[in-house]
């Protein structure tokens, strides 16, 4: 009968082998692991991608569509911590730097995650009903709101908290809660689904920044996750050249 011989590791061969095993980890999370939203300040080649387009349709918007060359279109999800995170920490410097003076259009569309339904529908809804009774500025201080006292993660608001921030955005109060309460903007909503598929967007909060074409579409890239003001500033100027 043939003794069985075990051949004894090497140091080496264990080292190599501990290598190999964090390099397969790393792979496999990052080819498995979904990514839906992200606070990191990361901004490199992974959360970019170059070379796509998306139009800003008719969603609200701050700024001047016929002076900026720059736009920058979020897609984002009121009951996500991490857009509330972006609105609260990055957005009005962009707004200050960028939008007030003519140089870029701040867009936003709406991309409910399944996870924080019915919520985040009913918030778009009634977010789009103050633009529709009033205007694009009254839309942002209606998202502002809706940020501010969320529970978020599919927490919601309730409609009489909903009624009463649409009033201090300046809506009328009967005709908001009848707009409120046909949901007429469901269709709205699942075309910015749509869009967000049709660039490879599928987290909150992501966002689409290039070139304003007079055609309203947007040419660029993808940033992806709350980003510090530092990465949009980085692509905005990019694209003013």
């Amino acid at each position: 009968m043939a003794k069985i011989q075990i051949k004894k590791m090497q140091p080496a061969d264990v080292l190599i082998g501990l290598i190999l095993g964090i390099i397969l980890t790393v792979v496999a999370i990052k080819f498995v692991v979904p990514h839906i939203g992200s606070s990191t300040s990361d901004n490199n080649s992974d959360s970019i991608a170059q070379g796509l387009a998306t139009t800003i349709a008719d969603a609200p918007y701050l700024g001047n569509k016929d002076k900026a060359k720059v736009a920058i279109v979020e897609f984002s999800d009121f009951e996500c911590p991490y857009c509330q995170t972006f609105f609260n920490d990055t957005f009005d410097q962009i707004v200050k730097n960028y939008v007030d003076n003519n140089k870029v259009i701040f867009v936003y569309r709406n991309l409910p995650l399944a996870f924080h339904e019915p919520a985040a529908t009913k918030e778009a809804n009634a977010a789009l009903c103050v633009k529709n009774l009033k205007d694009n500025s009254a839309y942002f201080e209606m998202a502002r709101l809706i940020y501010n006292n969320s529970g978020l993660n599919g927490k919601g608001i309730s409609n009489d908290d909903l009624i009463k921030f649409a009033k201090q955005a300046g809506a009328d109060q009967s005709k908001f809660e009848e707009c409120l309460n046909s949901n007429q903007y469901n269709e709205t909503v699942q075309k910015d689904v749509d869009a967000a598929g049709q660039v490879g967007i599928s987290g909150t909060p992501s966002f689409v920044v290039g070139k304003l074409g007079s055609d309203s579409t947007v040419k660029g890239e993808t940033l992806i996750g709350a980003q510090p003001f530092s990465a949009f500033e980085e692509a905005i100027n990019k694209y003013l050249k």
